[in-house]
């Protein structure tokens, strides 16, 4: 193949579609940003502490305006210390977390990415780690900087509301988080820590993929990894029940996609 050939192949192609598309995706969840905060605004009165349930941190969250008469007012609770140190440290070694760094280095390890590596069995072992050292890095990046505005990085799934809301929940998430006092705001620590992590890991990547184009190319699977983490987390339980058969536990209908202490939406609780 031709110097030329190698320049426009179809992954040349979809690279620069990705760069491309990175920023307009952005500028789209920002406007969903401004649209949930404007309505978080106008609910700011709507919001009632449950001190008479013997949690006066407990924060109320609004009724949605696109499905008022199917939300039902259901409890938050921030995110403590020690739930913020586990989702850090513990998420990364959830199933649904190490099974997407099979697929994606089962993906990069067959089309011999980076060459260096190698495809075979070592190849993607060394892939499979870099992952691992990545997702570990942004979590704490993320984690801690969230830390200090009290950024909550958790999902939230909205089971019970139609399909399009939840759609579009799926997405908001991607680019929001919730705060200590229950209202949505975006998500600034996740904005540092993806693109962080990626130009960080360039010090120990191999050369060919040490570069800044390469890190924002990683910048944008990383947040379009987050949306189908997230429709993972909505939906899975569905999947579970209808599939599976695994019987529906009782619960809200907005709720912790997993076990609360990590619910960063990885599968269920009780893996």
């Amino acid at each position: 193949m031709t110097s030329r050939g190698r320049l426009f192949s179809r992954k040349w192609f979809f690279d620069r579609i990705l760069i491309l598309a990175l920023p307009l995706w952005c500028g789209a969840m920002r406007g969903q940003a401004r649209e949930a905060l404007r309505f978080d605004d106008a609910q700011s009165q709507g919001w009632q502490s449950t001190a008479q349930s013997g949690n006066p941190e407990q924060k109320q969250l609004p009724v949605s305006p696109e499905s008022k008469s199917m939300r039902e007012i259901v409890q938050y609770d921030p995110i403590t210390a020690r739930q913020r140190l586990k989702w850090i440290f513990l998420s990364p070694f959830r199933p649904k977390s190490l099974v997407a760094g099979v697929f994606s280095s089962g993906i990069a390890t067959a089309s011999n990415s980076p060459e260096e590596y190698g495809p075979h069995w070592d190849g993607f072992a060394k892939r499979y780690g870099m992952r691992f050292t990545g997702v570990m890095t942004s979590n704490v990046i993320e984690g801690g900087l969230g830390a200090v505005w009290g950024e909550d990085p958790r999902y939230i799934r909205t089971s019970g509301e139609p399909v399009g809301y939840r759609v579009k929940h799926i997405f908001r998430m991607t680019v929001l988080a919730y705060r200590g006092d229950g209202h949505l705001a975006p998500a600034y620590a996740r904005f540092v820590a993806y693109p962080g992590n990626n130009f960080l890991s360039n010090s120990w990547r191999v050369s060919s993929a040490a570069t800044t184009e390469n890190a924002f190319k990683r910048t944008g699977y990383a947040f379009l990894g987050k949306v189908i983490s997230n429709a993972v987390s909505e939906f899975w339980p569905e999947v579970r029940r209808y599939v599976f058969r695994v019987k529906k536990p009782a619960q809200s209908s907005t709720t912790w996609a997993d076990d609360p202490t990590l619910a960063d939406g990885a599968f269920l609780s009780g893996e």
